[in-house]
């Protein structure tokens, strides 16, 4: 029984030790993130109500093994061999709903709808000066983004060959879904090349981690310009940190990416190269910066092609404009217009990726060159003509397999175009 009265006295001790914020709160090793309530006098510190968790779900899982030691039963201080992890979460369940959620609409009706609420916050009180200037312009962008493309023609039957189809897109913005695409693409190509001529030791393994940061879908304060900016800041500074102190000792290198989700949820997801890292450590340092946001998700690599796209995906929550049903006028689901555009003034100037470590560099943002047509494939003659036309009136031309290509509207760069001859004159 005295047992029993110092076990619960320390108990006690331990949460009254957490509320005041001199020690982390404790967190379950599996199950589904709980909701930090109430807890009657002397009740274990995991003894919590089931409420719904507030943020987003875990990520899923990123693939199978390739070019490192499958991990070990017990590995990396975690105790077992998986990493996923859940913690307590905030105190309190939303009161109402959602301020935001997914829209079902065209590409051109998210482009307009986006679009005004840019120039709203750019005429009004949110950016000044030359920024305002700027947003206006790319508002109007936005707009007419990626309505052309550039391709070759053969000149004598007059086929176009689709590999040499790119689609101009001029705005740059965050919430574009064919510039961020595009800059998807070059990532993932570049990553992809980086994995496969690197150096991969043996002992040391690919991992996909989540870093979620706590907010209240119905609050408006976290779901403004400046809420979406203060915690892009506090998420970017806590794996900043996790970074230096746990992962780059322990590792070769690191690639990020900063999402937005439709509900407005910020988070980071990543690709870590390097030994098996203890989950314990990684949430305890976490949250020493991103305070009490307990939401680390740690999955083992399987399949690290899958895993880069995956990464590469996480930008703006949009359909993507490969498919052919958007580019001729369909709908899809993307992310509320007016939540697009204030994550477009919070985070910018901001990167879209970023690597760290031996991967430095890979998030280089210039488009990637393009072979030219030797001989067309329908009459043999190796005549082209360059033109540009409507990509809508295009489509008519292209097989139903065609997979869209997109690159910077403009005459290609110099670099990019003697690098393409030089490979023509010596296919």
């Amino acid at each position: 029984m005295e047992n029993d009265t110092s076990s619960e006295g320390r108990d006690n001790a331990y949460l009254g030790a957490w509320r005041g914020g001199v020690v982390a709160p404790p967190a379950a090793l599996t199950g589904t993130p709980m909701v930090r309530a109430w807890r009657p006098p002397g009740a274990p510190p995991l003894d919590t109500p089931s409420h719904p968790a507030i943020g987003i779900s875990e990520a899923l899982g990123a693939g199978e093994l390739e070019g490192a030691e499958p991990p070990r039963s017990g590995a990396g201080g975690a105790g077992a061999p998986n990493l996923d992890t859940n913690g307590t979460t905030q105190s309190g369940v939303p009161s109402g709903t959602a301020l935001f959620r997914p829209r079902w609409l065209t590409l051109g009706q998210y482009r307009h709808g986006t679009a005004e609420e840019l120039k709203r916050l750019a005429l009004w009180h949110t950016v000044h000066g030359k920024r305002r200037r700027n947003f206006v312009k790319k508002a109007r962008s936005l707009v007419t983004c990626g309505q052309f493309a550039r391709f070759k023609r053969c000149g004598r039957c007059g086929v176009v060959d689709g590999d040499s189809v790119r689609v101009e897109v001029a705005c740059d913005l965050r919430s574009c879904p064919t510039c961020a695409r595009r800059r998807a693409d070059v990532f993932r190509a570049r990553l992809e090349t980086s994995w496969r001529t690197g150096v991969r030791p043996r002992k040391m393994g690919l991992y996909f981690l989540t870093f979620t940061l706590r907010y209240d879908p119905t609050d408006p304060a976290d779901l403004s310009v400046e809420g979406l900016r203060r915690r892009k800041k506090v998420v970017r500074d806590a794996v900043g940190f996790v970074w230096k102190k746990c992962l780059k000792p322990n590792g070769r290198a690191m690639a990020i990416a900063v999402e937005v989700s439709p509900r407005g949820a910020v988070h980071i997801h990543a690709l870590f190269h390097g030994y098996r890292p203890d989950v314990r450590v990684l949430r305890e340092t976490y949250q020493f910066r991103a305070g009490d946001s307990p939401f680390v998700n740690c999955k083992y690599v399987q399949k690290p092609a899958k895993a880069i796209r995956e990464l590469a995906k996480y930008m703006m929550k949009a359909s993507s404009p490969k498919n052919l049903r958007l580019l001729r006028g369909g709908r899809g689901e993307f992310i509320d217009p007016i939540l697009a555009a204030r994550a477009e003034v919070a985070f910018s100037g901001d990167r879209l990726f970023e690597c760290l470590g031996a991967w430095r560099g890979v998030d280089d943002d210039e488009d990637l060159p393009a072979a030219a047509p030797i001989a067309c494939a329908h009459c043999g003659s190796r005549a082209w003509k360059e033109e540009t036309g409507a990509i809508r009136t295009l489509l008519q031309e292209l097989p139903p397999e065609w997979i869209p290509r997109f690159g910077r509207a403009g005459p290609v760069r110099k670099k990019h175009h003697r690098q393409s001859e030089g490979e023509h004159s010596h296919v």
